[in-house]
């Protein structure tokens, strides 16, 4: 072993920067793009690697590494404090609602001035007292049009009340109480998440409190109309779910066009939890962060479990991210259990079904069952596995689907893009430019060789390079990108430091 580890070493040192490689008998056309800028070139690849087999069962093989960045990452989340933008009772005292404010006259005169006390904290001027006495003599306005009128005033807006003020103005205008405990708990957490005034109150006018009370002034309670709403207060469930995905998924708070959007879907059923929650998981915004698969599954644990993880699931996920699953694969895990089911019937929205997956396409298996030779070969070389990244995979993919217009061109299997670029540009274009080491192998198989065949060419003495880049001590990823196209078998390999 020693001795295959220093031949290894030497190998890397003089290790090619576009090392190509032809095997004419087989039908296999190999050309790698290695570490430190040397250069190196066979015509033939003989058949002289004894492959060892392929990793059938991860688990088998303990990752101390790992488990030492769970331990880690558990210790630190459970030392975590809550999010400044929970209610905390402790700290507000909501104020005592003033029963001599129902000493006004049992009339529509009186009904109209509790509210410009209540809500404006002023007086009623005689224009506006007589607007409102008028609109709801003649049945134009029902005790619920009044409501929406002060409290979507511009008076009320500017008066800049807190979340916990908004609210007890709620409880002591509509309910004509103060507000208890676990009301002023929820309705302060609903204005976190981004219901305004108007998403309270009209989860209070169909209350019977505000009915009875409208019935003492001798007035109908009515209703709110819809179109008067935003789409974040018309269901303050809904409201909640998306976002809780601004700031478990995406790590920050909603922007209201994007938070009515998304309630607007799942209000109408265009969408559901599954298809909405994937939008946020893969939108360019989440994938932009490049987060390792570790991170992923905790955000994963954190939006839809609302929970951190346990150390046995973290590491059955990670390890399925690491080397057998795609993301889509595993958050279809998250979406599909009962935990995510409690949240979406809370919110009094559809699951909906899972997302499609790339793992039964040939591409996907190409890529783990690639890794699963590699990495054999590696565990017997007494190196570190290689694990899958997706944001490598789409780099990989990229690549696959350029090399037979390059070949077109040009004849080549080489490096070029067919853009005139080197293929490290194709990192730059996926968010990966930073990546310290990228190296790439390309493959054109034209005789349907099987990955044996393709592994043990890449690991030929012959092919420095793709040799050195897959046996490289200071890589850590992996991902293959394959397409069959003109009559051949493309694959681009794709090893990396991230």
């Amino acid at each position: 072993m020693k001795k295959f580890l220093s031949l290894l070493l030497a190998a890397a040192l003089a290790m090619s920067c576009a090392a190509t490689a032809f095997a004419e008998d087989t039908g296999l056309e190999l050309n790698a793009s290695g570490p430190d800028g040397q250069t190196s070139e066979t015509t033939d690849l003989p058949d002289d690697n004894s492959l060892l087999p392929a990793i059938e069962d991860y688990s088998a093989y303990s990752d101390p590494t790992l488990q030492a960045e769970i331990d880690a990452l558990l210790s630190s989340l459970s030392t975590e404090e809550e999010s400044s933008d929970s209610y905390n009772a402790d700290a507000y005292t909501a104020q005592t609602y003033d029963a001599n404010l129902d000493q006004y006259s049992k009339d529509l005169q009186g009904f109209v001035t509790r509210m410009y006390k209540l809500v404006l904290n002023r007086d009623p001027d005689k224009a506006g007292l007589d607007h409102w006495v008028t609109t709801l003599r003649n049945g134009t306005d029902k005790g619920a049009d009044i409501i929406n009128g002060f409290f979507n005033s511009n008076e009320y807006k500017s008066r800049n009340r807190t979340n916990e003020q908004t609210v007890t103005d709620c409880y002591n205008a509509i309910l004509g109480r103060s507000p208890d405990a676990s009301g002023m708990k929820d309705w302060c957490d609903a204005m976190a998440c981004g219901a305004t005034a108007m998403g309270i109150a009209n989860g209070f006018v169909g209350s019977q409190e505000f009915i009875k009370l409208c019935a003492s002034y001798g007035i109908t309670a009515g209703s709110i109309p819809t179109e008067r709403l935003e789409w974040r207060d018309r269901n303050t469930g809904v409201t909640k779910f998306v976002s809780r995905l601004y700031t478990k998924c995406l790590g920050r708070s909603y922007d209201v066009a994007g938070l009515n959007n998304w309630t607007q879907q799942l209000i109408t059923g265009a969408s559901t939890g599954a298809s909405v929650a994937s939008g946020f998981v893969f939108s360019s915004e989440y994938l932009s962060k490049h987060v390792s698969n570790l991170d992923y599954v905790v955000m994963l644990y954190s939006t839809f479990f609302d929970r951190s993880p346990d150390s046995a699931g973290l590491m059955d996920w990670v390890t399925k991210l690491n080397y057998t699953s795609s993301r889509e694969s595993v958050l279809n895990g998250f979406l599909g259990s009962q935990e995510f089911a409690t949240l979406c019937r809370q919110a009094g929205i559809a699951v909906g079904n899972m997302i499609s997956t790339p793992d039964g396409s040939d591409a996907w298996k190409a890529n783990i069952s690639m890794l699963a030779l590699i990495n054999g070969q590696r565990v017997g070389a007494g190196l570190s596995m290689l694990t899958l990244r997706q944001d490598l995979y789409d780099v990989a993919s990229l690549r696959a689907s350029e090399l037979p217009t390059r070949y077109k061109s040009s004849g080549k299997n080489d490096e070029w893009r067919p853009n005139g670029q080197n293929f490290q540009t194709a990192y730059n274009d996926k968010g990966l430019g930073n990546a310290p080491e990228k190296y790439e192998a390309r493959v054109r198989d034209t005789s349907g060789s099987g990955l044996d065949a393709i592994v043990n060419a890449l690991l030929s003495n012959n092919s420095i390079a793709s040799r050195s880049m897959l046996m490289s001590g200071s890589v850590n990823t992996f991902a293959v990108g394959y397409i069959e196209q003109d009559g051949a078998k493309w694959y681009a390999v794709e090893v990396a430091r991230i």
